[in-house]
């Protein structure tokens, strides 16, 4: 779909279709600087909001793409209250894979709500009041966009230690020929081997069933900045792939995640 314009607060917010409850998939091409707060109108901001409706531990992923070297996004997700409940800039920003001015969120819904995933120019502060739209951080970075929001029903699992090797596996409810998604939120550190046990090294482990032809993919988010001799949270959104003989047949691709064909 294209944005319609004001679509600058959460109570403007273009709807998206997506149903609490319900597994679904939206995307829209829009432009930030279109809108009549951006640097051709009153200059306070343009921000783009999008509503989604949203079950308790609904996965929600917010993927921005954009077409020019010179604008920069920002991908945020507020619930219906206005509180603002997670942000990000750049997609990545690391030694290995450089930067990227995209924006990427994943997010797994705490409450059933009516949210707001809302796309705005980097440089430029979250509205002061996401209810009015003319409440911006002034304009920043502008241009055109595609935007992607999945909603997902992920098996939750809990990491409980000690779950430190192949037969002490964590079950993820994944099984044979059937495509899904686990979840899962844990610390590596805080097993008995890790740096407050024996210190021969805390690692977690997730079981999956999978037959030949099926694609394995395993993604961690560490929202907290890692620093050696640290505990590393992390979250993940799928199993970590190596055989039942204890082999990793797998690959990385170009955002670092595991992938087994």
């Amino acid at each position: 779909m294209t944005p319609v314009e004001d679509n600058g607060s959460i109570t403007l917010a273009n709807p998206t279709g997506l149903v609490a409850g319900v597994a679904g998939r939206f995307t829209a091409s829009g432009t930030i600087g279109d809108g009549p707060h951006g640097s051709t109108g009153t200059q306070s901001g343009d921000y783009d909001h999008f509503r989604v409706s949203a079950l308790a531990n609904q996965l929600l992923t917010i993927d921005v793409e954009l077409f020019s070297s010179t604008f920069n996004s920002v991908a945020a997700i507020y619930d219906s209250s206005g509180a603002l409940l997670a942000m990000n800039d750049d997609r990545y920003n690391n030694f290995d894979y450089g930067v990227s001015f995209d924006s990427h969120l994943r997010f797994l819904v705490p409450s059933s709500d009516i949210y707001s995933v809302v796309v705005f120019g980097s440089g430029a502060a979250p509205q002061a009041n996401p209810f009015n739209s003319a409440s911006g951080g002034g304009t920043a970075s502008e241009g055109i966009y595609d935007l992607t929001i999945l909603l997902e029903n992920p098996n939750i699992i809990a990491s409980s230690e000690d779950n430190g090797s192949i037969p002490l596996a964590a079950e993820t409810g994944l099984t044979f020929a059937q495509p899904g998604k686990a979840y899962v939120t844990g610390v590596v550190g805080d097993g008995p081997f890790g740096r407050a046990g024996t210190e021969s090294g805390d690692y977690d482990f997730f079981r999956v069933e999978a037959t030949a032809g099926n694609v394995i993919t395993v993604d961690v988010d560490t929202p907290i900045p890692l620093r050696s001799g640290r505990r590393r949270h992390y979250r993940c959104q799928c199993v970590r792939p190596r055989r039942s003989s204890g082999t990793v047949p797998s690959r990385r691709d170009a955002d670092g995640r595991f992938v087994e064909e």
